[in-house]
């Protein structure tokens, strides 16, 4: 015959707890004591927030990184401790906490999306957390100017020199003339410069 006693046990301290179990015995049977078997009580897990703002933006340009740690339940302070900021899995900064608050200006410089982590290093009370979030990075701008033909303009074709600086070496030009919603798509020339030839005009205010 085996007989079973269950306990519910919340541990109110972290570290190492030695566990152990004592039967006191009966007429029948003598007191005894297990063997002592180690338990590590870990800090509760507190809530993470992690706000990229702007989300997307371009190359080199600084986005807002803001990490924010509160106990779980309830809001509150979660004490001294620091929060790494990881970019793609490389550490860019560490920053102690503010009020349950760290912030980092951050920027990339390759394009495309690029993981956020914000890691919680942890401290007396509270274990280590980590949250995440996406960043877009674009590449740069750039500005468009044309030739303005000399008005007014007399009927016929017309050709314009379209120029992108900088000059981005590659992609797609689109063009549109209004009023009669003629448009076309033109691979950016060399040096940036691209030549619209544009169809035969009549006489009306074009845009």
């Amino acid at each position: 015959w085996v007989g079973f006693a269950d306990l519910s046990w919340t541990p109110a301290t972290n570290g190492a707890h030695s566990v152990y179990v004592t039967y006191n015995g009966t007429a029948g049977y003598a007191a005894s004591t297990s063997a002592t078997a180690t338990t590590d009580v870990i800090p509760p897990y507190p809530t993470m927030t992690l706000t990229v703002n702007p989300a997307s933006v371009v190359r080199n340009h600084p986005t807002t990184l803001t990490a924010t740690v509160s106990p779980n339940p309830g809001p509150g302070d979660p004490g001294p401790g620091n929060v790494e900021f990881k970019i793609d899995d490389v550490v860019v900064a560490t920053v102690p906490l503010t009020a349950g608050t760290a912030t980092y200006d951050a920027s990339v410089s390759d394009v495309g999306q690029h993981m956020v982590i914000a890691h919680f290093l942890g401290n007396a009370n509270w274990s280590e957390h980590s949250y995440g979030a996406y960043l877009q990075v674009q590449g740069d701008g750039t500005s468009i100017t044309f030739d303005t033909p000399t008005v007014p303009i007399a009927p016929g074709p017309l050709s314009v020199n379209v120029t992108l600086d900088p000059d981005p070496g590659t992609g797609v030009l689109q063009w549109s003339l209004a009023p009669f919603g003629q448009s076309g798509e033109l691979p950016v020339g060399p040096g940036g410069i691209t030549r619209i030839d544009l169809p035969s005009l009549t006489p009306a205010d074009y845009g």
